[in-house]
């Protein structure tokens, strides 16, 4: 008995070399089903292209121009100022039939990088998985996590399937939630270490770094964002208007050690008058204490 499309393998193909591609090939490699079958890896470089596909079995590797055609799934494992001319190189490389599509995995980019493609009449979509892959990440990076997806039905259709496979949770969004959701995650993630920087050099004199000492803090804090939300999670001296510990902070940061440090500064008013923001809001401040705490962090002088 034939296969019914929804059970129909899809033959993959991974173009990159880089983190994400090694993990994507393993995942590939290693779905829970068998709807999914990882055909090559193709990169600039060819070295590594060839050792990502013998650890993972696929058959077929090398470089770009050496593709003979674009398999069910084509993955765009590289940067994102990569993509458009990547996508005018692709054009000129028959696909295995009508229903092939070439998907990017960028968390920047919509599907405008991918155009080229379009307008040959081949199908694009983008899955981009939220997570970070440091070295080494594999195929458990996809466990779990969310992952979304963007495209016309048919394409989201597909890729969500994809993202099951893979262990993840599809979240299918348009352009400009998509957009949107890179921006928040940029904010989650990246700035989140950001912060932690600043958090050591408050504390430059410390026998451990300020990361060492506050990751119980760090944890528990997290631990409460998910499980009781943003406003019920905020605590510290902004949070209960506690203005003379806010000016204290501020005086310290003109400390000798801490003077020159500007970021830091603009940081702490920053961030304070998102705090204040926040608890304002939650009716944890009465609007006279939420005035003085702004113009205490407006106060360049304090």
């Amino acid at each position: 008995m034939p296969k019914s499309k929804a059970q129909e393998q899809l033959n993959c193909t991974i173009i990159g070399s880089g983190r994400v591609a090694k993990a994507l090939a393993a995942a590939l490699t290693g779905s829970s089903t068998s709807e999914l079958c990882l055909n090559g890896i193709f990169a600039r470089n060819t070295d590594e292209a060839e050792r990502i596909a013998r650890n993972n079995g696929a058959p077929k590797y090398g470089g770009i121009s050496e593709m003979q055609r674009l398999e069910a799934l084509t993955f765009l494992c590289v940067s994102d100022d990569a993509l458009p001319a990547l996508a005018q190189q692709l054009c000129h490389i028959p696909t295995a039939g009508p229903d092939a599509c070439v998907v990017h995995l960028s968390g920047a980019h919509d599907l405008e990088p991918l155009t080229p493609l379009q307008e040959r009449g081949i199908q694009t979509g983008s899955l981009h998985p939220l997570q970070t892959f440091p070295e080494g990440a594999d195929a458990a990076s996809f466990e779990g996590i969310y992952a979304s997806v963007l495209g016309a039905a048919p394409v989201a259709a597909q890729l969500t399937r994809v993202a099951r496979a893979l262990g993840c949770k599809p979240v299918t969004v348009d352009a400009k939630q998509k957009k949107q959701l890179h921006l928040a995650a940029v904010f989650a993630s990246n700035y989140m270490v950001a912060l932690a920087a600043l958090s050591e050099r408050a504390a430059p004199g410390l026998s451990k770094p300020a990361t060492q000492l506050l990751r119980p803090l760090m944890e528990s804090t997290l631990q409460n964002l998910f499980a009781k939300g943003t406003a019920a999670a905020l605590t510290g001296p902004v949070s209960r208007g506690d203005s003379s510990t806010v000016k204290a902070h501020l005086q310290n940061l003109g400390s000798p050690e801490l003077t020159d440090d500007t970021d830091l500064s603009a940081a702490y008013r920053l961030l304070g008058r998102v705090a204040a923001g926040i608890a304002r809001s939650d009716n944890r401040l009465t609007p006279e204490t939420y005035d003085e705490l702004l113009a205490l962090l407006d106060d360049c002088q304090a």
